[in-house]
């Protein structure tokens, strides 16, 4: 059973909460999740921008800013600005696991790390 405990699964869990960690640090310009907050959100300007064409005016995960122009952290953790983060930063970190030498470091055979409820968790938790 997929959901079962497994011996490794903590050990797996907290390696990946790492990586998940430190990219999402690293995106953001921090020394630690815990300044997340300090960083100045994406512009409205740039937001409408984006809104009309995501594509020119999409994100870049090298340098990100979270959009938190909405009323509630539910809006929030909607917004196409923050899910597109959220999609990129899991589609990133997917690449990564795929290219080391043994990618069952990062997750078991048979199983797989959801990365993107790993990276929504974190931006909810800094919105």
């Amino acid at each position: 059973m997929a959901s079962e405990l497994h011996p490794n699964n903590a050990a797996i869990a907290k390696r990946g909460n790492s990586l998940a960690r430190e990219l999402l640090t690293r995106s953001l310009g921090v020394n630690a999740l815990k300044w997340a907050h300090t960083v100045e959100p994406i512009s409205s300007a740039h937001l409408q921008l984006f809104r009309a064409d995501p594509d020119t005016y999409g994100l870049s995960i090298l340098d990100s800013r979270l959009d938190t122009s909405s009323q509630t952290v539910r809006e929030m953790g909607e917004s196409a600005w923050n899910q597109t983060l959220i999609f990129k930063m899991a589609r990133h970190t997917e690449a990564i696991v795929a290219a080391v030498d043994n990618p069952q470091e990062c997750g078991l055979p048979g199983q797989k790390i959801e990365w993107d409820n790993l990276f929504k968790d974190k931006i909810q938790r800094i919105l």
